[in-house]
């Protein structure tokens, strides 16, 4: 199974509200905020990563100052 159907599956199950846009490929917090139209201020970097053999998914705030 994919990641993102690993996510959906989740979030439906635990019946938590979300978005799902569509925008071109972009690799940084701000590059989205700018494909969405939206400031950077208000968008997270999200990621999902496998670890010990377990998908996780890490979010961080662009506001943080830690994503480049």
């Amino acid at each position: 199974m994919y990641p993102w159907n690993l996510v959906t599956k989740l979030l439906n199950l635990r019946k938590i509200p979300y978005e799902h846009h569509v925008h071109p490929t972009v690799f940084t917090a701000q590059q989205v905020a700018a494909a969405e139209r939206i400031p950077g201020t208000v968008v997270a970097k999200t990621v999902i990563v496998k670890a010990d053999n377990k998908f996780v998914m890490a979010s961080c705030s662009s506001r943080d100052g830690r994503i480049k």
